[in-house]
């Protein structure tokens, strides 16, 4: 009862900022005269350089719009292209050669009306933004911009955007980011991800890990506890992977988990499970691209294991009535999604952990059959 109305409070409150904040910030000083003609929308309207909104902060999300960077890049290879993102997953594409400018999002109102201003006198052409919903940080950030043309989904009713794409529901997210690309006139489009791995990280990751056995990993964490999974989780999948599989196992997961895999190496004695300490995302990155198999609840790691076709066991909630298991699933031939039985532990939070290790079991024996991983 207290969690429900503490809830109902904060989404008052969030609701109440974004009224307000589009009362201030929901408008555009000039609106241009669009030729609309899909084909030609980049010649026709003379953009040169494109800001992309990509501020949440979330790594797997990044991971999936790298395609977009390339194939823009790949029509229009002379298109300035901007991305504005969180520190977090500025690291994903901090090497990436389709992106000219990067700029840090960070959740202050006056950093952000100075980087909006810094912004601003670059003269962006246009402004693509992929979020469904918009926060007050976000929009008077869209605001101060001052792009010559804001695009965005879903966003008919607002001043601030000259044009808004339909979003296509329940179907994978880059069916989103391929209607905005047709849009502009990209077509043919390649949807595969792109993570660039600078030979300094390479170099380092080569030097630390094993060589007699091939690489498999388990990520055993996500953003909260009842995403994550439990010890015994652990202990049963390590069990199925040391049986099926003659791989080295490397655990991985952020410092801030770094005792408890230790321990859990540690009860695995000198069998093939090893803990390598990582520093970034761009080190789990080539880890993961030399790996056979990964196994891993719903987080980042999907998608990077889909960007480098890496065979993978992912462990998926049910749905709760958000299709996130589409939206959001892996994008790859090379992926097998297992659910859970849909048992909440809190209100419309389900526990990771109670879905059929024997599936997993499945999958890894019939992985073996098709040589897929080493037996």
């Amino acid at each position: 009862m207290i969690r429900r109305m503490r809830d109902f409070i904060q989404e008052h409150m969030r609701n109440l900022k974004k009224y307000i904040a589009r009362k201030i910030w929901d408008k555009k000083n000039t609106i241009y005269d669009l030729k609309l003609d899909k084909d030609n929308f980049i010649t026709n309207n003379g953009i040169k350089s494109i800001l992309i909104m990509r501020d949440d902060g979330k790594i797997g999300d990044m991971v999936v719009n790298t395609f977009v960077f390339r194939e823009i890049k790949k029509k229009y290879p002379d298109i300035k292209i901007g991305v504005v993102t969180r520190k977090v997953a500025k690291e994903i594409i901090r090497y990436n050669s389709n992106i000219d400018n990067i700029y840090e999002y960070k959740k202050n109102f006056n950093y952000l009306k100075k980087l909006g201003k810094k912004i601003e006198i670059e003269k962006y052409d246009l402004l693509v933004d992929f979020s469904l919903e918009l926060r007050e940080h976000q929009i008077m950030f869209i605001n101060k911009c001052k792009c010559r043309i804001n695009m965005g989904i879903d966003k008919k009713n607002w001043n601030l955007f000259d044009i808004s794409i339909n979003d296509i529901k329940n179907e994978h997210i880059t069916k989103r980011f391929c209607s905005v690309l047709e849009f502009l006139g990209v077509n043919n489009i390649d949807t595969s991800y792109e993570i660039t791995i600078p030979n300094h990280i390479k170099n380092k990751i080569e030097y630390e890990i094993r060589n007699d056995y091939p690489i498999a990993i388990l990520n055993p964490f996500a953003a909260s506890k009842h995403r994550s999974f439990n010890m015994e989780t652990i202990k049963n999948i390590l069990d199925l992977m040391l049986t099926y599989t003659k791989c080295n196992i490397y655990i991985i997961g952020e410092s801030k988990y770094s005792c408890y895999i230790e321990e859990i190496v540690k009860k695995y004695g000198k069998k093939r499970v090893i803990y390598l300490r990582l520093n970034n995302i761009l080190e789990v990155a080539f880890l993961i691209k030399k790996s056979q198999l990964v196994i891993t609840p719903d987080t980042s790691i999907v998608h990077i294991a889909s960007a480098f076709k890496v065979r993978q066991i992912d462990i998926y909630r049910q749905d709760n009535n958000d299709n996130n298991s589409v939206l959001w699933g892996p994008n790859s031939i090379f992926a097998t999604q297992i659910f859970t039985n849909g048992i909440e532990v809190t209100e419309n939070e389900e526990d990771i952990n109670n879905f059929e290790i024997k599936e997993v079991e499945r999958i890894l024996f019939e992985y073996g059959k098709e040589k897929s991983i080493i037996l």
